[in-house]
């Protein structure tokens, strides 16, 4: 019974490398869409303020 029985061994490495990449690319995406979703909240809060 191996140890690893999933996948195969040839590209393991690039597979795991594209894997921390892709996860890396998501985190940040996420923050910047974060910030952006924050900046724009405050914006219309300002906004209906000044409508007041």
């Amino acid at each position: 019974m191996p140890a690893q029985h999933f996948g195969s061994d040839s590209g393991e490495a690039v597979g795991e490398r594209r894997n921390v990449v892709l996860s890396v690319v998501a985190t940040w995406a996420g923050a910047v869409l974060g910030l952006l979703v924050l900046v724009l909240m405050a914006l219309a809060g300002v906004l209906v303020d000044s409508q007041r």
